[in-house]
């Protein structure tokens, strides 16, 4: 199951029902108009592979945003040239359900390398902690430190 959330101009006349993975979704994305378009990998994967925008006017797409997958530069450097007007950045978002929000992202008032996040989220405390779980200035794993906006405190069921 995929969930879409589209923003357009005319999206909120013509919904799109089926998978995002061909044609048919590109071409809904032209013709509503859409400014703000969320994508995971293998979306843009099935759409690179089967040519599935050429020809279409993404021009109205300012921005794309993804989430849910390991990101991959190539397919996102091919996306963000899309629009065909320069091109449309990949903002990259990373959470999720298991914490109740985001701990990490990329922004549109910061340089954006694909498949890279610029910055925390607001209200958040980052470190690097190594295999003995002490923070390390250079190599680790990446720990929220609480508490922080809008996250939860504890998990379901724990």
């Amino acid at each position: 199951m995929v969930d879409l959330c589209i923003f357009g101009e005319q999206s909120h006349n013509r919904p799109f029902v089926g998978a995002p993975w061909g044609r048919s979704f590109c071409e809904f994305v032209a013709n509503a108009q859409v400014n703000m378009l969320g994508v995971i990998p293998s979306i843009v994967k099935a759409w690179k592979k089967n040519d599935a925008t050429n020809g279409l006017d993404w021009s109205s797409v300012r921005r794309f945003s993804s989430t849910g997958e390991a990101s991959n530069p190539i397919l996102y450097l091919w996306l963000m040239g899309r629009p065909g007007k320069g091109y449309a950045p990949v903002i990259e978002y990373c959470g999720g359900t298991e914490i109740g929000g985001s701990y990490m992202s990329g922004t549109l008032v910061q340089p954006q390398i694909p498949s890279q996040f610029s910055t925390p989220c607001f209200g958040i405390d980052l470190v690097l902690l190594d295999d003995d779980g002490k923070v390390s200035s250079s190599d680790g794993e990446v720990a929220i430190v609480g508490p922080s906006f809008g996250l939860s405190v504890n998990l379901l069921n724990r």
